[in-house]
């Protein structure tokens, strides 16, 4: 029964597409604009497509027959852009404090590990074992909220944070003992490390335990009867590329 009811809304998203395959040159509400930033493995100016991410919202949107353009400007800037109702979202946002009870967001595109980077000659270092944390020196991305595990941590003086503004500078000051240790994306921190120190020669690590996953979502303008049209669309699509397994197999080819 339940094969029967994905190819009958399957049937139902194919049949909406080839109605609208008929209609005029888009028009504006035929265009999604999302503001986006340089995300690398996932989003970026320099990938075929922008990336895995942005290629998974054209494909959803498409079967809409909307068609999607996307704006890169600096990631502090979309937020307050969207509180004013300027674009019409934003691509991709993990946490939900900034959004929730406040913009419509889409259901998630994709999930991420966020795990802790340290040196490799820290052999047992375990961030679970939060007295082992004290008295280090953590880097942080400059912008980005604490999890509630460290902020205890800091409220108590336990701990001391650095905000560091770009990934490459925190993992330097990782390797000069700057700061103990970093919290970051697991497969942006690889690909940073990769691309910065090609002989591998960079002695960091990550613990295999991953204190957070994140799960990403566009989040839509404040504009509230056009946000909740894009977000069921762009729903609608996510829906038939999960069933098809479109989404799937897109989701595998991270940074090309």
């Amino acid at each position: 029964m339940r094969r029967v009811w994905n190819l009958v809304f399957l049937f139902s998203i194919a049949l909406s597409a080839f109605i609208n395959e008929g209609k005029a040159e888009s028009t504006d509400k035929d265009t999604v604009q999302l503001l986006t930033g340089e995300w690398q493995p996932y989003i970026s100016q320099h990938y075929k497509g922008h990336g895995v991410i942005p290629r998974i919202i054209r494909k959803a949107f498409a079967y809409s027959n909307l068609k999607v353009v996307f704006k890169f400007v600096p990631w502090k800037t979309i937020h307050p852009n969207l509180m004013k109702g300027r674009f019409d979202g934003g691509a991709v946002f993990g946490g939900y404090q900034s959004w929730l009870g406040k913009l419509f967001a889409s259901d998630p595109l994709i999930s991420a590990e966020y795990v802790i980077f340290h040196l490799e000659e820290r052999k047992f270092f375990n961030w679970r074992d939060m007295p082992s944390l004290y008295g280090m020196v953590m880097g942080y991305e400059k912008g980005g909220t604490l999890a509630p595990y460290f902020q205890q941590l800091v409220d108590e003086e336990r701990l001391k944070v650095r905000y560091i503004a770009n990934p490459v500078t925190a993992f330097e000051m990782l390797r000069s003992g700057k700061i103990t240790f970093f919290p970051y994306n697991k497969i942006s921190g690889e690909t940073i490390l990769r691309e910065n120190y090609p002989n591998n020669d960079h002695a960091i690590t990550f613990h295999k335990v991953p204190f957070r996953i994140s799960l990403y979502r566009v989040i839509f303008s404040n504009k509230p009867e056009r946000a909740r049209f894009l977000m069921e669309k762009l729903n609608q699509g996510l829906q038939m590329m999960r069933m098809n397994g479109e989404l799937d197999k897109i989701s595998q080819e991270i940074g090309s």
